[in-house]
Order: C-alpha cells, then sequence, then structure tokens
C-alpha cells in the first residue's frame, strides 16, 4: 500500500486478498494508503470492503489520517464515500481540529 501500480492492489483484491490487516499500531491498508495519499488504492479498498471507520491504536480514523497528512484527494473520496467527519480520536478530536493543529488549513 505504500506504493507501486494500483492495478495490482486491484488484482490483489479481486482475488480475494484479506482487508483489515493491521499492524502493530493498528495501521490498516486504508490509514497506509491515506498516509501516502494513494487515491486509487483508496477507492479500490473501499469498492471492495475496506472500512472507512477503522481506527488504528490512536483511535485516528483515514480521515484522519488524511487530515494529519493534508493529503485532500483522499479526503475527498472519505467523504464523498460517507466517512464519518465527526468521530473523535483518543485525545478527543475530529479529523478537522487535527488538521487545524498541523496546520493544514
Amino acid at each position: 500500500m505504500v506504493g507501486g501500480d494500483p492495478r495490482c492492489c486491484e488484482l490483489l483484491l479481486y482475488n480475494r486478498a484479506h482487508i483489515g490487516t493491521a499492524d502493530e499500531n493498528g495501521w490498516q491498508e486504508i490509514h497506509q494508503a491515506c498516509q501516502h495519499g494513494h487515491s486509487q488504492h483508496l477507492e479500490h479498498l473501499l469498492f471492495y470492503g475496506a472500512e472507512a471507520a477503522a481506527q488504528n491504536a490512536s483511535g485516528n480514523t483515514a480521515l484522519h489520517i488524511c487530515a494529519l497528512y493534508n493529503k485532500e484527494s483522499c479526503a475527498r473520496i472519505l467523504l464523498y464515500r460517507g466517512a464519518n467527519k465527526e468521530v473523535k480520536n483518543n485525545s478527543g478530536q475530529t479529523p478537522f481540529q487535527v488538521a487545524v493543529i498541523v496546520g493544514n488549513f
């Protein structure tokens, strides 16, 4: 999820690659795609059933990650697909508040 051809991502998902695998910090594929701004990967993940509301160990959703890393295209996709912009992380912050704190307006 940190690079590569989106067609490879789609091929893996089409052939039933497991979605929702988390690392030691609770980051799933959807978090990784947003961190790196891979909007096409994100589209594929959502199409094949990735959970937009998945939270990592800090309580951050993919939308929080977009706000933190200033990935506007991924944020637009998530919002268009119905991601909840009011979810708070473990620090009690919404994605909008995270964006303001880090200066990503």
